[in-house]
């Protein structure tokens, strides 16, 4: 399909979404390397709830609301310090779709956390991200940690 100055406009769409979707990542991930959790709870849908599983981190899986994920990453965060964190899309995220389907509205994103606690040796272990996008805005589905 060309656009009125003769480009491709799927191209442009897709596009659009990469630049969206990695706008959301590099909020996740200064979100990790910052300790701070409300970077992240800006990522959810107004009213909507989230899934965590963070059952390492004195959590309980279930699905909360945006005050609840803050507390919850609060009190994670106050209690640990980020090495580092890496967060990377999985592959088939940039993969485009076949001709004449839309492109994915989820993204599955993979993210490489070593922190340490207070006075305590390094950890690694990674987080998975589902991230949902409606409206050319991508949202926070589920946080779970990697088993």
């Amino acid at each position: 399909m060309l656009g009125l100055l003769g480009g491709d406009v799927r191209g442009a769409e897709t596009h659009s979404k990469d630049e969206a979707l990695q706008r959301t990542m590099a909020i996740i991930a200064e979100a990790f390397r910052a300790g701070k959790p409300e970077p992240l709870t800006s990522l959810l849908p107004e009213g909507g709830k989230v899934f965590i599983s963070l059952e390492h981190f004195q959590g309980t899986a279930g699905y909360y609301g945006r005050d609840q994920l803050y507390f919850i990453l609060q009190e994670m965060f106050s209690d640990l310090k980020t090495v580092r964190f890496v967060l990377r899309p999985q592959a088939n995220v940039d993969t485009p779709p076949p001709r004449g389907q839309k492109p994915s509205q989820i993204a599955h994103c993979i993210g490489e956390w070593k922190y340490s606690r207070q006075q305590g040796p390094e950890t690694d272990t990674q987080m998975l991200f589902v991230l949902f996008q409606k409206n050319s805005t991508w949202s926070l589905l589920q946080l779970r940690e990697a088993r």
